[in-house]
């Protein structure tokens, strides 16, 4: 059911310490901070004496977090480089940032993000697990890991997050139904029925909680229960093939075999001249 049917919908920002891209301190501002510059990179350092960073053994969430005015520093120049479409350099700071200040969470979520964007999911999913252990775990923060293990097929750990989202923020339509569309494909169809009918219930528009609960319905030969389903999908998304599909399903099943054949979008027919 991913295919054509998986939300764009997206929990906007991660609850990041300090602005993600936009309110941070320009380059000109800056104050107690150094820039070093060697092979294209930008690596930020206080100006002074600095400990050493955090060993490659020592946990995210016991490391150390940068001050606020390098931290600011690093994202700062990170917009400014994103901004003149020079994402590789961004990711360098970043990468640099977060081998000095490995315990600094949104050092880790930025980083997490252009990971994300440069399409390496288990990279980003490092720097997003990082961050839960940093603290704070936000529902939004666990959402974007399970997201990230969804997509590697990790569902254990995407089950975790998903989960972790839906108890800290029960009203959230879009957590249920990830919760719930991994609950089923790890087997656990009662409990997915549940998320996924508590993502509908929440939000009557959320067309894909409705197409998926059809799907299964469908699995247990109900074909009226699919139907059932399928119809609020398809109000909200009248013209969505996906749906179609599962309503000729349906209907094929009921012994509704012209219905079934309705149903399905057809194609423009060419004309040859």
């Amino acid at each position: 059911m991913e295919t054509g049917m998986q939300s764009q919908r997206r929990p906007s920002g991660y609850g990041w310490g300090r602005n993600r891209w936009g309110g941070v301190r320009p380059l000109d501002a800056l104050a107690g901070v150094g820039v070093l510059v060697g092979i294209g990179l930008l690596i930020w350092v206080l100006v002074g004496n600095r400990p050493p960073p955090a060993s490659a053994t020592q946990a995210a969430g016991e490391a150390e977090a940068a001050p606020a005015e390098a931290a600011e520093a690093v994202l700062a120049t990170v917009q400014t480089l994103v901004q003149q479409d020079e994402t590789d350099r961004a990711r360098a700071v970043l990468a640099e940032a977060v081998k000095q200040f490995a315990g600094d969470q949104p050092l880790r979520l930025a980083y997490g993000d252009l990971l994300v964007s440069a399409g390496a999911p288990e990279l980003a999913y490092e720097q997003f697990e990082a961050a839960l252990a940093i603290g704070p775990r936000t529902p939004a923060i666990e959402f974007t890991a399970g997201a990230l293990a969804h997509q590697m097929n990790n569902l254990e750990r995407a089950h975790e997050h998903f989960a972790a989202a839906q108890a800290s923020e029960p009203t959230h339509a879009e957590y249920a139904m990830r919760l719930g569309s991994v609950q089923v494909a790890l087997g656990e169809t009662e409990a997915g029925k549940a998320s996924l009918l508590r993502a509908g219930v929440l939000d009557p528009g959320h067309a894909i909680a409705w197409g998926q609960l059809a799907e299964v319905a469908l699995r247990e030969n109900k074909a009226e229960i699919a139907l059932g389903y399928v119809d609020k999908a398809r109000a909200v998304q009248p013209d969505a093939v996906a749906w179609r599909v599962i309503e000729a399903r349906a209907r094929k099943r009921m012994g509704d075999a012209q219905g079934a054949v309705d149903v399905l979008p057809t194609r423009p027919t060419s004309t040859s001249t």
